[in-house]
């Protein structure tokens, strides 16, 4: 029977314990994260959401509509040799009017991935804006 030290029993343990899923992802409540709102229309956000996280190079992996108002993208940037990668959830809500509010969270896939992004939301934003002056 093979043994090993307690060290590396730990370091597993902490390893496997500190994983982000897309599951775990979907379940945050859909105003979590960072939010900034637009004075634009919810499709053409949810369209410049959805271009902006390309953009920002995640590939967008699933799109639902949780609400007759709102729109959910969830995305992965994939590993790196500097990171294990990290999900992106883009929740875009109508509000009154014109007025449009999306929310940005981030999670890495581990939790003891120091070395990535951790935030994505500036840079969306920022596509989000590009994008939506353009038009």
């Amino acid at each position: 029977m093979r043994r090993f030290s307690p060290l590396t029993v730990l370091l597993v343990s902490a390893l496997a314990s500190g994983c982000a899923t897309t599951g775990g992802l979907r379940q945050e409540p859909l105003t979590a994260g960072v939010k900034r709102t637009y004075a634009a229309p919810l499709g053409r956000v949810v369209a410049a959401a959805r271009q902006a996280m390309i953009g920002a190079g995640i590939t967008v992996s699933e799109v639902s509509q949780p609400s007759p108002n709102m729109w959910m993208l969830q995305g992965k940037k994939g590993t790196s040799a500097w990171s294990w990668g990290e999900l992106v959830r883009v929740v875009v809500q109508e509000g009154d009017g014109e007025q449009t509010t999306v929310y940005v969270i981030t999670r890495r896939r581990m939790a003891t991935n120091i070395t990535a992004e951790g935030d994505w939301s500036r840079s969306i934003f920022d596509q989000i804006d590009l994008i939506l002056q353009s038009k």
